[in-house]
C-alpha cells in the first residue's frame, strides 16, 4: 500500500512539488494518531454517524478553503504565472 501511495505521489505531482508533496504526505502519516484519538471521541460521544459527518464536513470545509483561497489547485485555471508564483523562487517551472 505504502509503495502505491509513493507511486501515485510521483506520477500525479509535477516535479518540483514533489518534496512538497512528500512533506504533507509524511506529516500527514505522523499526525494519524492525532485524528484516530479525535474521531474515536466523537465516535464515542455522538455514535460512528455523526463522527463521520463531522469530520466529512471538515473535509469538505477544507477543500472549499483551499480551492478558493489558492487559484493554482482550481481546475482548468493552470496558468505559468499561477504556477510560478506557486514555486519557491519561481524556479523549475513544468512544461505546460
Amino acid at each position: 500500500f505504502d509503495a502505491l501511495q509513493q507511486t501515485m505521489l510521483q506520477l500525479a505531482v509535477p516535479e518540483g512539488q514533489r518534496g512538497r508533496a512528500a512533506g504533507i504526505w509524511s506529516f500527514s502519516i505522523g499526525t494519524a494518531p492525532l485524528g484516530h484519538l479525535e474521531v474515536g471521541a466523537l465516535a464515542a460521544t455522538l455514535g460512528t454517524p455523526g463522527a463521520l459527518v463531522i469530520n466529512g464536513s471538515a473535509v469538505i470545509l477544507a477543500a472549499a478553503a483551499l480551492l478558493l483561497r489558492s487559484p493554482v489547485y482550481r481546475p482548468g485555471r493552470f496558468t505559468r504565472s499561477a504556477i510560478a508564483r506557486s514555486k519557491v523562487g519561481g524556479t523549475n517551472r513544468p512544461s505546460l
